[in-house]
């Protein structure tokens, strides 16, 4: 193999399916839309089946088993459940997970792998995880059902992207598909399952994604009613419509949700925190984290004379969900405690390593808060009539909103569960004010908590410590096309033409920056009668908009949000005139790429650091020189010394670990580790080119320059 030859990717052939594809090449929208398809039915599936197995768990567990034990044994039960549960499940963990850390929505996984990896995730993973879910919640512990489906079908969308070899922006929306279709199947509310998928694991709405999420979630609610019915997850009575008094107080119910939300997300980490710090092994500290949830559980249905499923801290929770809303008389004192009980249940559950969601356990925290704000009411306002249950509705949507930061989904699930328009003024007002409270009080959500504690900032799907990290000089056209402020129209028309630009920076004769003229100007001036004889200068936007080279990319994607432009001149400081180059909105995303791509490779490179100080080794890096003795030569076959162990193999944006059968070609990065000097030097020899053996001239390539239009279209 010449040195012009192109080097093979690192990556296998590609699947069965994604050889079909290339056979028959259906177009682009039937292949979305049998995806998105194939995505809602198997997790439309998936969820139901979870949903059965922990249907039946708990009803073993928790109905029949103890409908036939004396009330002692039924206590005992109820306490040693959740331990054996979390026992079983560190097992499974710690032989098919062993990295598993745990407490750490896995939700905020599917995230960053949108964020950061093009939506790449592992159906193996997801299965595992959702299978100790199934365990978990079905013996007690504290934790929510919705949470696994979603992963369960994101994950599905993602590993179908995959195999279909699809690009990473459809992979995205596969796994946006997958994680609507499965809330869709909890809930029954597929345009709250969109909203969801939009909101929180692509941060962002955007018309091209819309449609085919909406219809993954649509195909997944309608198959799930087939399956399980069309009843909602949990009973809802009738919204009783109330009056003025009712809004005005939504708003302070609203107040009260965030409280609650900011305090659970704390206590949630924090107790996390506490728990990961026990020095014992996985197993063991799931099943002492379920026997603390037990004596919890037990404890609270023995102070107030309650079942143990009726307290609401075994397992989902849904069972006092639907008592409050049907009205059921609860003490003040029970409310207060079950707020106080329910989380510490839920973080010291998914902390010592129990599988499951929060959003179920914001559900009940939501209810609570509205059951006790009701009871606040009747005693500083008796005149006012709204039910418990009103508010009980009010405060769920009002402590999801601020929970998961996402108020659009919390209002569209209520207005779904409830199916009374009546209920959308109160519940934006709480939502709105529950949000925006939360935020001030406790910026991170439930799950982008996590991705900050992993150095990960999300805004808008992207990571905005990537976008502030890359200087607009990394991201810009340094020689863009330009036009002089005296061309005419015509020639302005023909440059758009040839150049297929949708703006251009003008430039008057002593190259000073005068304005920028788009194509939507050139479109209102050709309104104008003798639009042929006006120049380039009369039409063109002087009150600029700039970009400086040393400021941020991420300040730069502001600035053009601002006005909703295409394209920001960047200008130097010293001289605003001088024109250094251009910046369009995907400039940005090309610059986030390769952002993201040398975040990974730091991220290595520091994971290869720590490996190497364990093993009591160094760290080596070496380049594959044209010619050296490695240089089309498999990992099996090099010469490699005793002390030496390779640990990866980067090729372009691809790294990954050495197989014996990778052939190193040149231009390859190598990542190694080697005990001492003398090992070191000889590895290095085997990648530098041997000055004896001759140097092939390396193969043709093209370069396509960019510069000033030619001086027919710039009017030189």
């Amino acid at each position: 193999m010449t040195p012009s030859s192109p080097r093979p990717p690192l990556r296998q052939a590609p699947t069965r399916l994604a050889a079909w594809l290339d056979r028959t090449q259906p177009p682009e929208e039937v292949v979305m839309i049998g995806a998105a398809l194939a995505v809602a039915v198997l997790g439309a599936l998936g969820a139901f089946l979870f949903r059965r197995l922990v249907d039946l768990y708990f009803g073993f567990f928790f109905t029949d088993v103890q409908g036939v034990l004396s009330p002692f044994l039924r206590q005992l039960g109820a306490v040693l459940l959740p331990g054996l549960g979390g026992l079983i499940v560190g097992i499974i963990l710690a032989g098919f997970l062993p990295n598993e850390r745990g407490m750490g929505p896995g939700i905020a996984s599917m995230m960053e792998a949108v964020a950061l990896r093009g939506g790449r995730l592992s159906l193996r993973r997801a299965v595992v995880r959702v299978l100790c879910a199934t365990i978990t919640i079905g013996s007690g512990g504290s934790a929510g059902p919705e949470d696994p489906s979603i992963q369960l079908g994101g994950h599905v969308g993602s590993s179908l992207g995959q195999a279909m070899r699809l690009s990473d922006e459809r992979i995205k929306t596969l796994v946006a598909c997958g994680a609507a279709a499965g809330l869709a199947a909890a809930f029954n509310a597929p345009f709250a399952a969109v909203f969801f998928a939009l909101e929180i694991i692509l941060g962002q709405v955007t018309a091209a994604t819309t449609g085919i999420v909406a219809l993954s979630a649509i195909v997944s609610a309608v198959l799930m009613q087939a399956l399980a019915g069309p009843q909602p997850a949990f009973a809802v009575p009738a919204y009783p419509p109330g009056g003025a008094a009712e809004v005005l107080l939504s708003l302070f119910l609203g107040a009260l949700a965030a409280l609650v939300a900011a305090l659970f997300i704390r206590a949630l980490y924090w107790i996390g925190d506490r728990i990961r710090g026990w020095g014992i092994p996985l197993p063991i500290k799931a099943a002492g984290g379920g026997l603390i949830v037990g004596m919890l559980g037990v404890v609270v249905a023995l102070g107030f004379r309650l079942r143990p499923e009726e307290t609401g801290i075994f397992g989902i929770g849904y069972p006092l969900i639907e008592d409050v809303l049907q009205g059921a008389s609860l003490a003040p004192g029970v409310i207060f405690v079950l707020l106080l009980v329910k989380p510490l249940a839920t973080a010291i559950t998914l902390g010592s390593g129990g599988q499951g969601g929060v959003i179920a356990p914001t559900l009940v925290l939501g209810a609570l808060t509205g059951a006790l704000f009701s009871q606040l009411v009747q005693v500083f306002f008796p005149a006012v009539t709204t039910p418990v249950a009103t508010f009980a509705l009010l405060g769920m949507g009002a402590v999801f909103a601020a929970a998961l930061r996402a108020p659009i989904t919390a209002v569209l699930l209520l207005l779904e569960l409830t199916r009374e328009p009546a209920i959308l003024v109160p519940l934006v007002l709480a939502t709105v004010v529950s949000t925006l409270i939360a935020a001030r009080w406790q910026e991170p959500s439930v799950y982008t908590l996590t991705l900050l504690r992993r150095g990960i900032r999300l805004v808008r799907g992207q990571d905005a410590d990537v976008l502030a990290g890359l200087p607009v000089s990394e991201a810009m056209v340094q020689e863009p096309y330009i036009v002089r402020d005296e061309l005419d129209l015509l020639a302005l028309e023909q440059a758009f033409y040839e150049t297929h630009e949708h703006s251009f920076p003008v430039l008057d004769r002593s190259d000073a920056l005068v304005g920028v003229v788009s194509l939507q100007d050139l479109e209102r001036a050709r309104s104008t009668p003798g639009w042929e004889k006006l120049r380039v200068g009369n039409i063109s936007t002087r009150d600029l908009l700039v970009a400086y080279p040393d400021e941020s990319v991420g300040t730069a994607l502001r600035r053009l949000a601002v006005r909703d432009v295409g394209m920001l001149p960047v200008v130097s400081r010293r001289e605003p005139g001088r024109l250094l180059g251009t910046i369009r909105r995907e400039d940005a995303l090309k610059a986030y790429k390769r952002g993201v791509l040398r975040r990974q490779e730091m991220q290595q490179r520091a994971d290869h650091v720590r490996l190497g100080q364990l093993a009591g080794a160094d760290f080596y890096e070496f380049l594959v020189e044209p010619g050296c003795p490695a240089d089309g030569i498999s990992v099996r076959d090099l010469a490699l010394p005793e002390e030496v162990l390779l640990t990866a193999i980067r090729r372009g944006a691809i790294t990954k670990f050495p197989h014996p059968a990778d052939v190193l070609h040149a231009g390859d990065n190598v990542l190694a580790l080697a005990r001492n000097q003398e090992a070191a030097g000889a590895l290095a020899a085997l990648f530098k080119r041997d000055a004896s053996r001759p140097r092939l001239p390396p193969g043709p390539r093209e370069a396509v320059p960019r510069g000033e239009l030619p001086p027919t279209v710039s009017g030189q």
